[in-house]
């Protein structure tokens, strides 16, 4: 106990306190570059962790835009496809036009083919033919697009919706992933969650290669939207 110049008693607070407030806090910006802060240790975390760990969830983020790419189609007519015809010309020959310059998607002559085959032999196309939907399937023109689930299981006209269903899934797979795997890393360890993921993920990708029909196409996309963006932060916690 002491008593200062105004006579007021103090108990050794004040002085320790104004003691304290001499030193500065190390600021650890400051201590990095003298202890070395992008060393071979640091380098080997970004080169063969942090980085490839982007490659699984950038691609598997964005294939899918890809995978449900929507080529140009119309209907299909079996008949027309036994004659030596090309794409264009079965299609200038089965397919109404909406103008000048393109064709209806979703409709085509609803005439007898083989009938017309048989007794013309040269078909001579009548604008006044009635039409119906595409009752035998689509044909897609593979210039460009050879292969999507929109090619594979006919997503088109009544059914376009379904490729952004697809995306939904992959989306609706993401929050939940980053809780779980959120959990997991806080109960078995962040090394074991992260090959966790990454096993999900190939199981969802393999899922997705081998997938006969859309719902199980897109319960692909969900699981493997529970590894987006968690495959992708695990390592950089690890590395932190």
């Amino acid at each position: 106990m002491t008593k200062n110049a105004s006579n007021k008693t103090t108990y050794g607070t004040e002085e320790k306190l104004s003691a304290d407030e001499t030193h500065e806090a190390i600021d650890l910006d400051d201590l990095l570059p003298k202890i070395g802060e992008f060393g071979l240790y640091q380098k080997l975390l970004l080169w063969l962790v942090c980085l490839p760990a982007c490659l699984p969830c950038g691609f598997c983020a964005f294939n899918q835009l890809f995978m449900t790419d929507v080529p140009d189609y119309w209907c299909r007519v079996p008949e027309l496809e036994q004659l030596n015809l090309t794409q264009q010309q079965r299609k200038l020959l089965s397919i109404p036009k909406k103008d000048n310059t393109s064709f209806e998607k979703c409709l085509r002559y609803a005439i007898n083919w083989t009938e017309v085959i048989d007794i013309d032999g040269i078909i001579e196309v009548n604008e006044k033919w009635p039409t119906e939907p595409c009752v035998q399937g689509y044909e897609y023109d593979t210039s460009e697009v050879t292969s999507s689930v929109v090619i594979d299981f006919d997503l088109v006209c009544e059914y376009d919706v379904y490729p952004t269903l697809g995306l939904v899934a992959l989306n609706i797979g993401g929050p939940v992933g980053v809780y779980t795997f959120g959990i997991l890393n806080d109960r078995i360890g962040r090394k074991k969650s992260f090959f966790l993921c990454l096993s999900t993920l190939l199981l969802g990708s393999l899922m997705t290669a081998y997938a006969h029909e859309f719902w199980f196409w897109t319960l692909a996309r969900v699981i493997v939207g529970l590894t987006i963006p968690a495959v992708y932060q695990i390592p950089f916690i690890i590395c932190k």
